[in-house]
């Protein structure tokens, strides 16, 4: 690739977030055929050059929103590259464990609330196929919140979905309200 002003700057950039002989070794493990070669190329002039040299965040912070959204996002290898980006700019070991501590709470109990809610749902369907069908005036918590979610009308112009998620047929009389284009 012909050396642009713009792959020049990421490739500083680059070096100066991750060390010299990390990148050197890097190219050499992981970017020695052509089409690594090429992907490499393209972020180290596009991600190094454009976004880590905009105005507005230092560099410490851009690693610690890197190391956060790879960590939330289950990206492994890049959360290694961005954990070591981070304690190059001076986060610290104790400071980058409290933020994924912390991050647990907001990206680790979300998921643990839904799987939970999945469990009292699937508790539900077997406590109906062992007692039968439970109707809405039966004091089922699930079925009254099942009920008044297919019930509630969504709003205009927006597909009416099921407490399942799944989308129902539009009502005939919707389609005949809207004015025509």
């Amino acid at each position: 690739m012909a050396e642009s002003e713009a792959y020049k700057k990421g490739e500083e950039m680059r070096r100066k977030l991750l060390g010299d002989a990390y990148v050197e070794r890097s190219n050499k493990q992981n970017y020695s055929d052509p089409v690594t070669r090429k992907f490499i190329d393209v972020v180290t002039e596009t991600v190094f050059a454009s976004l880590w040299t905009r105005p507005g965040l230092d560099l410490k912070t851009r690693t610690l929103v890197c190391v956060v959204s790879d960590a939330a996002t289950g990206q492994e290898p890049e959360l290694a590259i961005h954990l070591r980006m981070a304690l190059r700019q001076g986060w610290t070991e104790e400071e980058l464990t409290e933020v994924l501590l912390h991050l647990s709470g907001y990206v680790g109990a979300p998921l643990v609330r839904r799987q939970a809610g999945l469990r009292r749902g699937e508790s539900g369907r077997l406590r109906q196929a062992r007692f039968g069908a439970l109707s809405t005036q039966d004091g089922c918590p699930l079925r009254r919140a099942a009920a008044r979610t297919c019930d509630a009308r969504p709003p205009r112009g927006s597909a009416r979905r099921g407490w399942w998620g799944a989308a129902l047929p539009r009502r005939r009389r919707q389609a005949a309200r809207r004015p025509s284009p």
